[in-house]
């Protein structure tokens, strides 16, 4: 078996220089900054001195081990160069014994280029003397080369060198020109950042941010392929695994080092390799908050140990009233605990509201708590990784002496079972919010995504889809109802809504099917036989779905929808006074009701009414513009009808510029009439040529646009394709009465012209083909014909035809 690939948690200088190159995220633009800056202080005269500036676990030395890699890497500057990078958490009480380590470091790199500095002239020498005495044997070993001086924990150093030590090595740094720094610190220190202070203005600084999302998502996904790990590598491309990594983010604030430690166990089933890890972070990490805490005034950190102890943000009066300050004083601390990077604050309304900036420094108040409950930050990674019913197996599966690891699954399953949101979903509802904020929208159609498959409870995923619907999110929407009803099988609002999701989808059988289950659940739930008789209208099942529709009106004589889809069943089987009435009907319960006009218009287009018609075609327009492609293609049918062609190409030119709501799926378009009616508008082969060709024309107008606009946008939303509507509409209109009635030869020389287009049209030329062997059908109703097309063609003239097998 290969060995596992090392990343170390805590020294990454310890890492294959590769594997950091592999896994290195976020700070490609300041390292190359960085390198080419280095790379001029060793090449030129200039001196560059770097500080990177972040808490502990922010990726600090992840950073300055890549930039020492690539200079030792670089033939150009690597044997002019001499590194000393000095070992972590040395005591440096004096800037003599700081060129003392900067020495024992060139000694440990190079060896006896560097050997050690003459001990008697040291011995009886006073601490002035002794610094001169190394920076003179420094720079005499150095021979002119440049050094550059690594430094991490700066802000420990400053604090050991004091005033004094201070001064002499600004000097040095000054007068020989000759070193250049790359440090980093935890946080910017007075000794850093004081106008008073030797170095103030001197470092070119960097504050490192915390990882976003994307950024944990991406260094995770690396290190999985650096170890092999494919379960995780996989796991985090699932909308679940990234919605765990952004929980996780939310809780640790974005530490790097969190990261890292979770790509060593976030697939394993093994509890105790979870809690051990982070109680090592613990360990870690607990002296220096505990240190960064006694650096503070007594109010100050007292304000910044109830901000640990808070599970949400907090207003300065209510910090004021707890602590027992007043709000002048309580503002005043928090004001100065921001500047030093203790807090942030973010505005609700006019209030200003306070949390940690580093949500792990409430570690070490939970660790000093002598009842040693649970640490909170274990139990919501618990909450955040395994669902309940994984940690209850979990807790089955417990030896007897894992007491430690039963007592965090124990409070994690307590807090679930509360009704409050979990870690996953508050973190969720937050980036969704900053999402809405920014305007992306397809950032939040991801994060919607994401919530729609984490969500515990049916009703949250019920909003969500209906969101991912109003963004033209059908098929998304559609997962996240699956889900709701997963989770609440019973719920038949849930199912309702699906069943109108599967049906702008197209999929009617399973549209179906969940009206069938609303109804099973609310055997008198008028909205689920109203659909589901819309459902049969548009499969062209018009007497079973009038059979339905009459049991709705029944139920509930006032439902304007039920009447509509009435009108539309009667108006499909030709029956358009029935029609006419049950439209009336719909318009007077609701006299806005859209599909009901547009019906009515239908039935008055059937009735040879059609100035009357086009009248309510433009109503429906002028009430809701974008839900009226079919009141534009009965607009086209009449004008067609009166001879007026040039007003026809106006109205399906904005037809096809409609995408298809969720109230208009394709079996649901009047296309089919259109183009009977352009049959029936003439006789003659060379306008019937013209009107297709022109029909082709607007279409392919249409399309285009359409691309021009997904090119340029990616996440929008297209609508059918303009030519394939009408395609599919040329084969669905074989079914129309006026075909079957038409006068010998005359349907045939439709079916000629047609394949005369799809030579020109290549968009039609599977239509073209389909109609041609379906008008000899309808001649001869003889199924043989068929076989002149190949089984997945004649599977769609039978599934017209209602042929059985």
């Amino acid at each position: 078996m290969a060995a596992r690939t090392l990343i170390s948690r805590f020294t990454p200088s310890r890492t294959n220089p590769e594997v950091l190159e592999a896994i290195f995220v976020q700070r490609h633009k300041l390292a190359e900054s960085w390198l080419g800056r280095l790379r001029d202080s060793v090449l030129t005269d200039a001196k560059h001195h770097l500080l990177a500036v972040g808490p502990r676990g922010s990726g600090k030395s992840h950073l300055v081990s890549l930039l020492v890699h690539r200079l030792k890497a670089d033939p150009v500057v690597r044997d002019r160069v001499r590194i000393a990078w000095l070992p972590e958490d040395e005591s440096t009480p004096s800037f003599w014994k700081f060129l003392g380590r900067i020495l024992r470091a060139l000694a440990a790199e190079y060896g006896d280029e560097f050997p050690p500095p003459p001990r008697d002239r040291l011995d009886a020498a006073t601490d002035e003397r002794r610094a001169t005495v190394l920076t003179e044997y420094l720079l005499a070993k150095l021979a002119g080369r440049p050094l550059l001086v690594v430094v991490e924990n700066l802000d420990d150093v400053m604090r050991g060198l004091g005033d004094a030590g201070q001064k002499q090595w600004r000097a040095f740094l000054q007068e020989h020109r000759v070193a250049a720094t790359l440090a980093t610190a935890q946080q910017l220190t007075r000794d850093l950042s004081g106008r008073d202070r030797p170095f103030f203005g001197f470092f070119q600084l960097e504050h490192l941010q915390p990882l976003t999302t994307d950024e944990a998502l991406a260094l995770l996904t690396r290190i999985a392929g650096q170890t092999g790990d494919t379960g995780l590598a996989g796991f985090l491309g699932t909308p679940s695994g990234r919605a765990r990594v952004r929980a996780i983010r939310h809780l640790t604030g974005g530490n790097h080092r969190v990261f890292i430690i979770l790509s060593d166990f976030a697939t394993r089933e093994k509890l105790d390799d979870l809690v051990s890890a982070f109680e090592e972070l613990l360990d870690e990490l607990t002296p220096y908050y505990q240190e960064r805490l006694r650096w503070l005034p007594d109010q100050q950190r007292e304000i910044v140990e109830y901000l640990c102890r808070a599970t949400r943000t907090l207003p300065v009066k209510e910090i004021a009233g707890e602590l027992f300050l007043s709000e002048q004083t309580a503002a005043a601390q928090l004001k100065a605990l921001k500047d030093k990077g203790y807090a942030t604050a973010a505005t609700v309304g006019r209030e200003s509201r306070y949390e940690l900036a580093e949500p792990l420094m409430r570690l070490c108040v939970e660790v000093k708590d002598p009842r040693r409950e649970p640490i909170r930050l274990i139990v919501d990674f618990l909450r955040v990784w395994y669902d309940r019913a994984g940690m209850e197996a979990h807790l089955v599966a417990l030896p007897a002496n894992a007491e430690r690891q039963r007592q965090y699954l124990n409070a994690a399953l307590d807090k679930d079972r509360q009704d409050v949101p979990g870690p996953l979903e508050e973190a969720a509802n937050l980036d969704l919010e900053a999402a809405r904020k920014s305007g992306n929208r397809e950032a939040v159609v991801q994060m919607l995504i994401e919530i729609g498959t984490t969500a515990q409870s049916a009703w949250r995923c019920f909003e969500v889809a209906i969101e991912l619907s109003q963004l033209g999110r059908h098929t998304e929407a559609l997962v996240t109802y699956d889900r709701a009803t997963e989770l609440d099988p019973d719920d038949a609002i849930v199912w309702t809504n699906k069943g109108s999701i599967l049906s702008t989808l197209g999929r009617y059988v399973e549209a179906l099917v969940a009206c069938d289950r609303v109804i099973e659940i609310h055997p008198n739930y008028v909205v689920a036989w109203s659909n589901k008789g819309g459902i049969l209208c548009n499969l062209g099942r018009y007497v079973d779905a009038l059979a339905v529709l009459e049991r709705a009106t029944e139920l509930d004589p006032k439902h304007a929808s039920a009447w509509s889809n009435k009108a539309s069943t009667l108006n499909g089987l030709g029956r358009y006074a029935e029609g006419l009435i049950a439209s009336d009907r719909a318009t007077e319960l609701d006299p806005q009701h859209v599909f009901a006009i547009e019906n009515r218009g239908r039935a008055k287009l059937g009735l040879g009414q059609i100035g009357e018609a086009m009248t309510d075609f433009n109503l429906a327009i002028a009430i809701v513009e974008s839900c009226s492609s079919g009141a534009f293609e009965g607009l086209a049918e009449g004008h067609i009808l009166l001879g007026n062609w040039t007003a026809a190409e106006t109205a399906l030119r904005q037809r096809f510029h409609l995408a298809p709501g969720r109230n208009n799926p394709p079996r649901s378009w009047h296309l089919p009439e259109v183009l009977t009616a352009v049959f029936r508008s003439s006789a003659d082969r060379g306008v019937w040529m013209d009107r297709i060709g022109r029909l082709a024309v607007i279409a392919r107008e249409a399309q285009d646009d359409w691309d021009r606009q997904k090119e340029a946008n990616p996440a929008t939303a297209v609508p059918a394709k303009p030519l394939a509507m009408v395609a599919d509409s040329l084969v669905r209109s074989l079914t129309s009465k006026v075909y079957a009635e038409s006068l010998p030869g005359t349907l045939e020389a439709w079916a000629e012209v047609w394949r005369e287009v799809a030579g020109r049209h290549p968009d039609f030329a599977l239509a073209a083909r389909l109609f041609s062997v379906g008008v000899r059908y309808v001649r001869t109703k003889d199924e043989r014909v068929l076989l002149d097309l190949l089984q997945e063609e004649r599977a769609i003239l039978r599934d017209l035809f209602r042929l059985g097998d």
